[in-house]
């Protein structure tokens, strides 16, 4: 049994590696799974940024919304939080030289109440479920407590505050975010650029879940 044992163990060890140099055939190769040169990844125009809450009086909200490309565009808004009561509300028209973004004005709503919304593009539901909602503020002569959170200095790149904005968007209260300057560091006078380096902030999760809820005044 022993001499048995040393023999394999001997063999394993003499036995040459043979490395397989057998080439995938054509036809597997196009079986991978890559995107075609120049394929779009979306086939329609889709919510590229947003939806940013501005302006919130006790009867009406200005919401901010940029698709990729032109398309029909307007908000569900309602109480309920599946909707089941909503109202539509038509945006204006998209256009090349806004880069496809507007805002959506939300009229007639009652005061310190909470309403629930969903974008809607060509038709389509482009928001997912739970739908965000936020609060519209009181009437004009009613007294209560507000709390502000103050934003200045994000710095150069994306990853400069976004641990900051998810601690906000997760541990933090407040129901104004006032953003006081230097929202993004961009020392050029081309839109285009600018809109670019606002897309780095918009795509950071904790900002997109503290826009898309609480209203935000900025110093754009």
């Amino acid at each position: 049994m022993t001499f048995l044992r040393l023999l394999f163990v001997a063999l394993g060890l003499v036995l040459p590696i043979v490395e397989s140099t057998a080439q995938p055939s054509p036809d597997k190769r196009k079986t991978e799974v890559e995107p075609a040169r120049g394929a779009a990844l979306h086939a329609a125009p889709y919510v590229e940024f947003g939806p940013l809450i501005g302006s919130v009086t006790s009867t009406n909200a200005k919401i901010w919304v940029k698709l990729s490309g032109p398309a029909p565009l307007s908000l569900v808004v309602g109480k309920e939080d599946d909707l089941s009561d909503g109202v539509a509300v038509k945006a204006p028209k998209l256009e090349v030289t806004a880069f496809y973004s507007t805002h959506i004005v939300v009229p007639d709503l009652e005061p310190a109440a909470r309403y629930y919304y969903a974008i809607v593009v060509d038709g389509q539901m482009a928001t997912p479920r739970p739908f965000p909602s936020f609060k519209t503020a009181p009437s004009d002569n009613a007294s209560g407590r507000q709390r502000f959170a103050f934003v200045s200095c994000v710095g150069y790149n994306g990853f400069d505050s976004a641990a900051t904005w998810a601690d906000m968007a997760t541990r933090t209260n407040f129901d104004v975010l006032l953003m006081l300057g230097d929202n993004h560091y961009g020392n050029t006078t081309v839109p285009a650029r600018h809109f670019e380096m606002y897309g780095v902030q918009r795509r950071l999760p904790g900002y997109a879940e503290i826009s898309r809820r609480i209203p935000q005044y900025a110093v754009w």
